[in-house]
């Protein structure tokens, strides 16, 4: 899982997308403090 700060994520949004299609996961960040975590959809 890979961490990233909140504008991070917001510059490569699109990016994040594509690789969490691929199966990949994300913690966001606000002034060093994780806020949300990012994770594709269970595959049923």
């Amino acid at each position: 899982m890979q961490v990233l700060s909140l504008t991070q994520a917001r510059r490569r949004f699109r990016r994040l997308m594509r690789l969490l299609q691929e199966g990949r996961s994300f913690v966001i960040t606000r002034n060093g403090n994780p806020v949300c975590k990012l994770e594709p959809p269970e595959v049923k």
